[in-house]
């Protein structure tokens, strides 16, 4: 499928995480492809996208980074050449289509999920990764009604997404090996710091027992029980895709 940033890039739910993570997408250099059911939340999501690409091109400029030149490189031409990467799909199998990593990030609902991720993975190419942003649910369970659970993992990005490096990556004992290496080397290429956690046991409701969990390029495992590692499930919203 090409380079890794000529990969398009797919994220459903367009709250305040998914918005995050198009954008890290972005600036990572891939197309991306945005959905969400509610057009007002899509419309908010496209100008928090550009709030944050235009305050962070400033940023460079000011400490004589790319953006600092003025002309093609002043910051809001920055912030709006990325923007041009960003498209809006009109359902879940126009943004599969050709995404070679689709990324969930909508409420914390078992069954919702389970149900998006059974279309994704009907509509989605055959090799592409389908993550999941759950910060509480199991990844193995999320994947459990598609056909090809092998290429569900989870990517737990912390808030706010551009700004934490820490993404942990969230391996079921389902997850093929190399699919969970490929989305290792594509958090490393966004400038994350992807750490692997395998639950050892898991429920619908989320991870139980002991975790296995390690930075990437490490070997040695550092052990944290589920209850002192897990995050609180996002927030409750009217609408299912504005988690966070």
């Amino acid at each position: 499928m090409g380079t890794a940033a000529e990969m398009p890039v797919g994220v459903v739910g367009a709250g305040t995480m998914g918005a995050g993570i198009a954008q890290v997408a972005l600036e990572a250099g891939h197309s991306v492809h945005l959905y969400d059911p509610d057009p007002a939340a899509l419309d908010r999501a496209r100008g928090r996208i550009e709030d944050w690409l235009n305050r962070r091109a400033a940023k460079r400029a000011a400490s004589g980074g790319p953006a600092a030149s003025g002309g093609p490189t002043a910051p809001g031409v920055v912030a709006a050449d990325l923007l041009r990467g960003l498209s809006v799909a009109s359902s879940v199998e126009e943004l599969a289509a050709g995404a070679g990593l689709i990324v969930e990030a909508v409420l914390e609902d078992l069954a919702l999920k389970v149900r998006l991720f059974e279309a994704l993975d009907a509509a989605a190419t055959p090799d592409a990764i389908l993550a999941t942003n759950t910060s509480a649910l199991s990844v193995s369970a999320i994947g459990a009604g598609t056909r090809h659970p092998g290429r569900v993992v989870g990517l737990h990005f912390f808030n706010p997404a551009p700004v934490m490096r820490l993404v942990e990556v969230v391996q079921p004992s389902t997850a093929e090996g190399p699919v969970v290496d490929r989305a290792m080397r594509l958090m490393t290429a966004w400038g994350k710091t992807p750490a692997v956690r395998m639950p050892r046991a898991s429920s619908s409701t989320g991870s139980t027992g002991r975790t296995h969990w390690r930075r990437s390029g490490s070997s040695k495992p550092a052990w944290r029980t589920s209850s002192s590692w897990m995050l609180r499930p996002g927030r409750t919203a009217t609408r299912w895709a504005r988690s966070s």
